[in-house]
């Protein structure tokens, strides 16, 4: 089938919204298991919310369900080294290993869309 018969919709969540749903979950595996098999994984605004531990364990393990197998896409304003902002040390540590394994950083600089309201 060519890619442009798929139908698929990348799922974006902001790293809030993602951890509000995790807390409300029944059953945290079943979640973990739908964000691993999303063909297109994205996760906004990394850095405005700081999850707490099994929350970023959780993330940490959809992140490494899809290593090497699907796309995901992180947005922050954070650079690596501050990631431990975020998260331990470790999962930080673990979760930067995994996107940059096959991974490509796209940084973007100067003046910012909403800068200009």
């Amino acid at each position: 089938m060519p890619p442009s018969s798929r139908t698929w919709k990348p799922k974006e969540k902001t790293l809030y919204d993602f951890t509000a749903k995790l807390a409300k979950a029944r059953n945290v595996y079943r979640m973990i298991d739908y964000y691993a098999k999303m063909p297109v994984l994205c996760l906004d605004e990394l850095g405005y919310v700081v999850p707490p531990k099994d929350q970023a364990d959780a993330l940490f393990q959809i992140i490494s369900k899809r290593n090497e197998t699907k796309t995901t896409i992180v947005t922050t304003n954070l650079i690596p080294s501050q990631w431990g902002k975020v998260f331990d040390g470790m999962t930080a540590s673990g979760i930067l290993d995994r996107l940059t394994m096959n991974g490509r950083f796209i940084i973007l600089e100067g003046k910012f869309y909403r800068s200009k309201r």
